[in-house]
């Protein structure tokens, strides 16, 4: 198994995960953007009307046949932020051709479909913009799914403090656009959108499976072709590298248990140079059920129903969210910064090392049993200049001692509180 990468065009990258370990075999290609209130909208609107049909299949049911065709592949689309950029991924899981009658090739058919939905779009004849109907369907859909966020009221606390963290930076902008941009999408802006997505976009290309550079390359000829022959130059992410005065928030809602989110700014991000003790600070601090989060404040203090610290280490920011009831509000956030506090002293046994070691250990060994793994591991690097393994990235963090991440504890800054005050007696989704 070994990674490589193409450079096949100022703006188009080939990556390759070469490995005959897997049955089927992984594509995607990520057509990436600056992060933008003007397009934000308009980049998640058509990766949801793209795939409802292109020319030589202008339908999901004529879409769905041509995949059962070849051998049951599927094929994926999403719209993701990545730092202060956003993402249009097409995906697409393929049977290697080995397991193939009469040496039908799988993996080239699958891409020709994938191809054509991207390349050749169904448009309507008359206007040359994209069908009415598509869109208008694909525009509710979207609405709603933004309008169902709330349901989740664990995520949408999340990401309603990541909007109040970042109110003034771009990172604080959804990948789904608003609301009322989606409602106000003009058919022409939509298609422009599209135009700008296929000629100005970075592009990078990832293969994991049984595939050779050299055969790969032909499949990333098409998008070359419309590919601008000017490089594309991606903005920088902002990184605050420091909080400053702590904001705080709060939401009634209808439901049994308030919901409690910290938002820290870290200073650490992937291209920094101590960034290896960061993911070891995090299984610490409350990214597993040893850590100080979950042994002290959930287990041992009984504050809250769950307690756990998500990063975004593109941006250099660390959540911290809980469950809890509506009275432990002041004595969870204490405790929380309490453990954090403790961290920076060094305080953290060797145990605790230990059973830290050990989590991080297996969750980057199985980081090779899927290959969407394998891709999202390496395109969060590959965006930053990175292409470390997994396996030899570990073997940094277990070099780390307590004072490597004590040091990355100390860099850490409060900067917002946001609390989902439960008022009434409405579902909740934590367990």
């Amino acid at each position: 198994m070994f990674f490589s990468q193409k450079e096949i065009g100022n703006n188009i990258t080939l990556n390759l995960f070469k490995t005959d370990k897997f049955k089927s075999n992984y594509v995607s290609i990520n057509f990436i953007q600056p992060l933008a209130s003007e397009t934000a909208a308009y980049f998640a609107l058509l990766s949801r009307v793209l795939k409802r049909g292109s020319k030589n299949y202008p339908t999901q049911k004529d879409i769905s046949k041509r995949l059962e065709e070849l051998y049951a592949s599927d094929i994926a689309i999403k719209v993701f932020k990545c730092g202060d950029l956003q993402v249009v991924n097409f995906s697409a899981d393929i049977l290697d051709n080995a397991y193939a009658v009469d040496n039908f090739d799988i993996t080239a058919s699958t891409l020709e479909l994938l191809t054509d939905i991207i390349l050749n779009p169904l448009l309507d004849e008359k206007t040359g913009l994209f069908l009415y109907d598509y869109v208008s369907s694909e525009k509710e859909k979207l609405i709603d799914s933004i309008k169902s966020l709330f349901n989740n009221k664990n995520k949408y606390c999340i990401t309603r403090c990541i909007q109040l963290m970042c109110a003034n930076e771009v990172y604080g902008i959804s990948d789904k656009g608003t609301i009322e941009d989606i409602q106000n999408a003009l058919p022409e802006k939509l298609l422009e959108a599209y135009h700008k997505m296929i000629s100005n976009s970075e592009i990078q290309i990832f293969f994991v499976g049984n595939f050779e550079m050299n055969d790969i390359e032909k499949y990333a000829v098409p998008f070359k072709a419309k590919s601008s022959e000017e490089s594309v130059l991606l903005p920088k992410t902002q990184i605050i590298r420091k909080a400053g005065f702590v904001k705080t928030y709060t939401d009634d809602i209808n439901a049994v248990q308030g919901k409690l989110a910290m938002g820290f700014r870290t200073s650490t991000v992937f291209t920094d140079e101590d960034y290896t003790a960061f993911p070891l600070f995090l299984e610490v601090f409350g990214g597993s059920p040893t850590s100080k989060l979950f042994m002290n404040v959930r287990e041992k203090m009984s504050l809250c129903y769950y307690c756990t610290a998500l990063p975004e280490s593109s941006k250099g920011l660390m959540l911290v969210t809980a469950g809890i009831e509506n009275d432990n509000k002041t004595t969870a956030e204490r405790e929380i910064l309490a453990q954090l506090e403790d961290m920076k002293k060094g305080n953290i046994s060797e145990d605790e090392m230990n059973c830290a070691k050990a989590s991080l250990k297996n969750s980057y060994l199985t980081i090779y049993d899927s290959p969407r793994s394998i891709e999202s591991w390496y395109f969060n690097r590959v965006l930053h200049g990175i292409s470390i393994s997994p396996a030899d990235f570990f073997k940094q963090v277990e070099r780390l001692d307590v004072n490597a991440v004590a040091d990355i504890a100390k860099k850490i800054t409060l900067d917002t509180i946001y609390f989902m005050n439960g008022i009434g007696n409405g579902g909740d989704d934590d367990e």
